[in-house]
C-alpha cells in the first residue's frame, strides 16, 4: 500500500475554528520511494483570524498570509482532491490524530466537503508520534530522548529529528516536517522492528476492533507528560458504545473493583472519572490508533504487566455490567451542553453530509457563484445552510442576496470584535501580541505588522476585510 505522509501549518490551536495556511505531503510506494509531492498555501477565510503565536512560530507575516492567491475554499478543495486521488494509502504524519486530522476534518466540513476523506477509500492512519511513544515505552534503551526547557523528555518533532540525525530541519514548515517525520519513522523501524510491525495493526480500526471484541485483557500504553513517565494499564473490554461504533468501554483492572461491580448506573458515572490517579472505566476509540496490545504481543514482551485474573473473570461473568456502563455513558452524554457555534457541530446533529444533501453538495461545487445561494437554501441539514452562507460571504460576497450579505457582514463584525468566544478575535489577538512581547528580530516585525493590521480592521470594520 502507498504511504501518504503529510503535515499542515494552520491559523491556531482551536481546531473547529481554524484553517490551514499550508499543506505539504509526499506519497511513497511500499518500498519508500517517493512518487509525488505537493506544497500548497492559501489564505484563511475572512472570518478566521490567525493566532499571533502561530504566525510568530511559522515566521509568517499577516499581509503575506492575507495576500495569498489561493483562497481558503480553493485550498480546501485542492487538499481534498489530493487525498481522493492518492487513496488507498497509509495516511501518516506526526501528531496527525491529535491535531492535523481534526484541522482538516473541520476545514472540509466548513467547505461542504466530505470530512472523512483521509479515512475513506481504503485508507488507514498511522501517527508517527504515537508510534514514537510506544517505542520509547517498549524499547527505552534504544532511544536517548531529548529534554525540553522544563527538564522533561520531549516528543516534539523539532527536538527529536536532530537527535535522530536529521539535519537542517526547517521546523514549522509543513514540507520540512514531512521529511523529518519520515526520518523519525525510519529510525523507529530500524531500532524497534517488532514494535514497528505491531503499530501497523494499530493503523486499522478493524484490527483493533477484533482485538477488543475478543473480550480478553489488553495492555494500553500512554505517556504521562506531566509526570514524565510511561503508563501501562491492563484493560478488560466490556462493550461497544451504543452510539459510537468505534468506541469501546473497558474496565481498568488496576482500579478499585468496588467502584464498578454491583453499582447502579447513576452512581457508576463516577467511575468514568479519575480518582487517586486511576480511572476505573476507560474508553478506547478504535479509529484513533490507540496503543493497545494483546498480552501475548512480542512488542511488549519487555514490559512487566500484572493483573488480577480472578477479577477479570468476575467482571466478564457479570451479565449486568455492560448494560450499566452503557446506561451510565448515556447519562453522561445527556448532560453535555449542546455546542452553540456551527463550527463545533461536526460531531453532533447526525452524520455529515446528510444523505439527502450529498447530491446538492456536488451541485454546489459545480455551480457558478450566482447559482450557489439557491442551492444552499435547498440543503436539508441546517448546519450545511449556515456553513454555506459563511462560505459565500468569504468567497463570493458579490453573488449573495443583499439581505444575506448584510447578515454576513454583521456576523463578521461580531466574530472579529467579540472577546469571550472560543475563536481568535481582534481583542484576543491584541492581548496575545502583548503577551508575546518583548520580541526581537523577525518576530518583532511579525507582531508589529499584525498589530497594525488588527487596529486598521478595528477602525474600518468589516469593510476592511472585504476589500
Amino acid at each position: 500500500m502507498k504511504i501518504l505522509n503529510y503535515d499542515t501549518e494552520s491559523t491556531g490551536l482551536e481546531k473547529p475554528f481554524e484553517a490551514p495556511l499550508q499543506f505539504a505531503a509526499k506519497v511513497y510506494d511500499a518500498t519508500g520511494s517517493e512518487l509525488s509531492a505537493v506544497n500548497l498555501r492559501g489564505r484563511p477565510p475572512l472570518h478566521v483570524l490567525p493566532s499571533p503565536g502561530a504566525l510568530a512560530v511559522t515566521g509568517q507575516r499577516i499581509n503575506s498570509v492575507m495576500r495569498q492567491e489561493t483562497s481558503a475554499y480553493a485550498l480546501a478543495r485542492q487538499i481534498h482532491l489530493f487525498f481522493e486521488q492518492a487513496a488507498p494509502a497509509v495516511v501518516t504524519g506526526y501528531n496527525i490524530i491529535g491535531y492535523d486530522e481534526e484541522i482538516l476534518r473541520h476545514t472540509f466540513y466548513a467547505n461542504l466537503l466530505q470530512p472523512y476523506v483521509t479515512q475513506f477509500g481504503g485508507n488507514e492512519r498511522l501517527d508517527v508520534l504515537l508510534a514514537m511513544k510506544a517505542a520509547a515505552i517498549c524499547d527505552p534503551d534504544a532511544y536517548d530522548l531529548p529534554v525540553n526547557e522544563k527538564g522533561k523528555r520531549s516528543f516534539k518533532l523539532e527536538h527529536l529529528a536532530p537527535v535522530f540525525g536529521f539535519e537542517n530541519h526547517d521546523a514549522h514548515d509543513a514540507l520540512g516536517d514531512v521529511d523529518a517525520t519520515m526520518h523519525v519513522a525510519n529510525t523507529i523501524r530500524a531500532r524497534s522492528p517488532k514494535l514497528w510491525r505491531a503499530t501497523h495493526s494499530l493503523r486499522s480500526k478493524n484490527s483493533i476492533d477484533e482485538l477488543l471484541a475478543s473480550g480478553q485483557p489488553v495492555v494500553k500504553l500512554d505517556w504521562n507528560h506531566r509526570g514524565d513517565k510511561a503508563t501501562t494499564r491492563v484493560l478488560l473490554p466490556i462493550c461497544r458504545d451504543a452510539e459510537i461504533s468505534t468506541k469501546w468501554w473497558c474496565v481498568n483492572l488496576a482500579a478499585d473493583p468496588s467502584r464498578v461491580i454491583g453499582i447502579q448506573p447513576d452512581q457508576l458515572v463516577r467511575a468514568f472519572k479519575s480518582s487517586g490517579g486511576l480511572t476505573p472505566i476507560v474508553g478506547v476509540t478504535t479509529n484513533k490508533m490507540p496503543l493497545v496490545f494483546s498480552m501475548e504481543d512480542p512488542a511488549i514482551a519487555g514490559l512487566i504487566v500484572e493483573f488480577d485474573g480472578m477479577l477479570a473473570e468476575q467482571l466478564r461473568m457479570d451479565g449486568s455490567l455492560a448494560t450499566s456502563i452503557l446506561t451510565a455513558s448515556q447519562m453522561i452524554r445527556d448532560g453535555y451542553e449542546e455546542k452553540v457555534h456551527v463550527q463545533e457541530q461536526l460531531y453532533s446533529g447526525g452524520f455529515f453530509p446528510a444523505a439527502d444533501d450529498r447530491a446538492l453538495f456536488d451541485a454546489f461545487h459545480r455551480a457558478d457563484p450566482a447559482q450557489k445561494p439557491e442551492i444552499i437554501a435547498a440543503f436539508h441539514d441546517p448546519r450545511a445552510r449556515e456553513l454555506g452562507k459563511l462560505l459565500m460571504g468569504s468567497e463570493w460576497p458579490e453573488a449573495m442576496p443583499p439581505g444575506d450579505r448584510a447578515t454576513y457582514l454583521d456576523e463578521l463584525q461580531y466574530r472579529m470584535t467579540a472577546m469571550d468566544v472560543p475563536w481568535m478575535s481582534i481583542p484576543k489577538a491584541l492581548d496575545e501580541i502583548k503577551s508575546l512581547r518583548p520580541a526581537v528580530g523577525e518576530t518583532a516585525v511579525i507582531l508589529d505588522e499584525y498589530e497594525a493590521y488588527l487596529r486598521a480592521w478595528s477602525l474600518r470594520g468589516a469593510s476592511f476585510a472585504a476589500e
